[in-house]
């Protein structure tokens, strides 16, 4: 393991001459580091040129489009190099575009929320991306897995990453990942609208077996992302996704949230999740199989 603190990028140079070629690292870990595009590509062009590498997790100054299409072709095309992480040092989150030549039909004007990590598993199934935004209005943490065969080329990446912003770009472009095989959310509230998305990429990605949806948010008071707590599950939401016969019977879909029990006047995507009526819930479907948990437990 060859682990590095707080290095610039006028150190980059430094770390290309000890890691020089041929050995075999295990992984390397850039911590507390604010590395630019052009330092990121150095590093895995050295990294190339080793041996073997198992595992490389590197902190940024920004997040660009080119970076992350960077790493991702990096862990694609690097057979010894099982996970990527691309993190941002927190000093000041922003996200940036760059020069990509990424077509965007969604606004990046607003920096409120960004991109905090990238992180990609590779095995010989496939790969799976986990990305965090620590100030989410709408999706906070996201995961996709996609099967190797066909898998897609950085430009595709590009163009996912670019959109994933929000719920809008996330819903146009997932239709066009063909192998795409599992999917995890984490987005402030279940509405009608994102039930119907998720039915979409269920009946329109055909490899796809599982989804898994968490209502959950950010308090405004709390900046540490494992302090989230449960959002609401609208009851449209629940129940659109309850009908068997708009969702595919070889694909599970698991939610998870807060559930209103007041026989009437159910509270909406307004209403405060933590009031006494709201109950936190586990609701997995497959085919007509409906099961509903109470969770027990301290809230998070």
């Amino acid at each position: 393991m060859f682990i590095v603190e707080r290095l610039s990028d006028a150190d980059v140079g430094v770390l290309i001459s000890t890691l020089g070629e041929g050995e075999i690292l295990t992984e390397l870990r850039v911590k507390e580091s604010s590395l630019s595009h052009e330092s990121v590509e150095q590093v895995l062009s050295v990294l190339s040129r080793q041996k073997s590498v198992g595992k490389v997790r590197l902190s940024v100054k920004t997040f660009t489009v080119t970076t992350a299409a960077l790493c991702l072709d990096f862990i694609q095309n690097t057979e010894t190099c099982q996970h990527l992480t691309l993190e941002k040092y927190p000093e000041e989150y922003q996200w940036t575009e760059d020069d990509s030549s990424v077509e965007d039909d969604i606004s990046v004007e607003d920096n409120s929320s960004p991109l905090l990590s990238l992180s990609v598993d590779k095995d010989s199934r496939g790969l799976s991306l986990d990305m965090n935004s620590p100030f989410p209005p709408t999706i906070s943490r996201a995961s996709l897995t996609l099967t190797q065969a066909d898998s897609p080329n950085s430009s595709s990446f590009t163009d996912f990453i670019l959109k994933f912003r929000n719920v809008i770009g996330l819903r146009a472009k997932l239709q066009t990942l063909p192998d795409l095989e599992k999917v995890g959310l984490e987005v402030g509230c279940l509405t009608e609208s994102l039930a119907h998305w998720i039915l979409n990429i269920i009946n329109t990605c055909p490899s796809l077996k599982d989804v898994e949806f968490c209502a959950s948010y950010v308090p405004d008071n709390i900046y540490d992302l494992d302090e989230c707590c449960y959002g609401l599950l609208l009851e449209e939401g629940i129940s659109l996704l309850q009908e068997s016969e708009k969702r595919r019977p070889d694909c599970s879909v698991t939610v998870t949230g807060k559930r209103c029990t007041k026989p009437s006047g159910k509270c909406g995507e307004e209403d405060d999740p933590d009031l006494d009526c709201n109950q936190r819930v586990k609701i997995q479907m497959r085919g007509p199989n409906v099961a509903e948990e109470e969770i027990i437990g301290i809230d998070y």
